[in-house]
């Protein structure tokens, strides 16, 4: 297997859409009574912790949605045979709709979806590089509560039952993968997400990278003996591949053969930090040990490399 292959595949085991809500666990949204009356539908609910930040419609239409998670709201289902609640995050493009029947009903309660939140359906992001064919992975916490399993179209359910997991294969040139699992009182759970692509140009703020990790250590040997400085370059991106730009990075060096310890510095437009260590004299000639630590507000990495010093003359 290629480096860069490997590298699409750990990227693919890493990256969670959305959260498995298992009957233990806090469901991705808890919905209060649905009231159906002369065409508009009055529903509320509470979002989950790991669906904070997204957005809430109804039929299409947004909801106001408090910092608690909580939403209310009415929206037109006049014609409609179900009511769509859609729940998305723009910074990923995926979206969740739970799909319910109305049926003439005037009052529907809001375990009505409850099949579904307690299957725990989880779908890691499709990353893929040119190619390869789209694999799509995820799990269920229950599978016994759905009627129905598919990916595009291809059945699901019962790997998903044997072992909780499940992997599909779709086409390299899918763009778009749509994961529906049916409960068994005709509600439908839709997860549609992109397949991401990585670029080795795009980048990312630290405050939205997916992790982060060292992609790259560089040191610039020219001029050591003359300034007493050697420069590294560190270049950082995130586990989807995006350079990262304003992470932490710091470095510290093993034997005592730094001057001083240099200052903490943040990365560049293009992922990259440029760190200067002054050497100490008895280091030339010696192989000079680093330890670089990469931080984001919510990841961080470590690395050890090295580099030899060009002795005196």
């Amino acid at each position: 297997m290629s480096m860069k292959y490997g590298w699409a595949i750990a990227v693919l085991t890493t990256l969670v859409l959305v959260p498995a809500a298992s009957p233990s666990s806090q469901p991705l949204v808890t919905l209060g009574t649905i009231t159906v009356a002369n065409g508009t539908a009055a529903v509320s609910g509470t979002l989950g912790s790991q669906a904070a930040g997204s957005n809430v419609t109804v039929n299409g239409q947004p909801l106001a949605v408090n910092t608690s998670g909580t939403f209310a709201g009415t929206a037109n289902v006049n014609g409609a045979e179900a009511i769509d609640l859609g729940i998305s995050k723009p910074a990923t493009g995926v979206g969740t709709h739970f799909q319910i029947p109305v049926q003439g009903q005037t009052a529907i309660p809001g375990s009505v979806i409850d099949s579904l939140t307690q299957a725990g359906l989880s779908v890691l992001q499709p990353t893929v590089t040119p190619g390869q064919p789209v694999t799509v992975s995820g799990s269920l916490a229950d599978g016994s509560r759905l009627a129905g399993l598919n990916v595009n179209g291809v059945d699901a359910l019962g790997q998903a039952q044997q072992g909780g997991s499940f992997t599909v294969q779709l086409p390299a040139d899918t763009g778009q993968v749509q994961v529906t699992a049916s409960g068994p009182n005709g509600t439908t759970e839709v997860i549609n997400a992109p397949v991401f692509r990585p670029f080795s140009t795009s980048t990312v703020s630290a405050r939205n990278a997916v992790g982060i990790r060292i992609a790259k250590i560089r040191y610039v040997r020219k001029g050591v003996v003359r300034t007493h400085r050697i420069r590294m370059i560190v270049t950082v991106r995130d586990q989807r591949g995006r350079l990262i730009r304003g992470a932490t990075i710091r470095v510290t060096a093993k034997g005592r053969k730094l001057a001083r310890r240099p200052r903490a510095t943040h990365s560049g437009s293009k992922g990259r930090a440029t760190v200067a260590l002054r050497v100490k004299p008895s280091a030339y000639g010696r192989r000079l040990v680093t330890v670089t630590l990469a931080k984001t507000p919510r990841a961080k990495a470590k690395k050890q490399s090295s580099v030899r010093l060009p002795a005196k003359r």
